[in-house]
């Protein structure tokens, strides 16, 4: 669905005369596992490089779990220390962090 999505963008922003750079793949961790999907480099007009698709979901630039496994994490971390918090995501989901990424996540 989200390369799909992607593609969707890729035609509209082109409509609006951005330039394609390239296609890279991208992979999210997730609650539910990992997720490899195509996102697609622009040029806008203005000559500024973007990927449309991490743009519209707000993920951050080399990020590799979904906003919402962060958001999760630091929960989690204001109840326990963080090398518990990679414990119970390890043990309850196929997630593997760091606990430095946890205390990443909090900040």
């Amino acid at each position: 669905m989200l390369t799909e999505m992607n593609r969707a963008l890729t035609r509209l922003k082109q409509n609006e005369g951005w330039k394609v750079e390239r296609t890279d793949e991208r992979r999210l961790q997730f609650l539910f596992g990992p997720v490899t999907f195509s996102h697609t480099l622009m040029i806008a007009p203005n000559h500024q490089r973007l990927y449309p698709l991490d743009r519209l979901m707000k993920w951050r630039k080399g990020s590799r779990y979904s906003p919402y496994v962060e958001l999760k994490a630091a929960e989690l971390a204001g109840r326990m220390p963080y090398r518990q918090v990679v414990e119970t995501l390890e043990t309850w989901t196929p997630i593997k962090m760091s606990h430095s990424t946890v205390m990443a996540s909090v900040r």
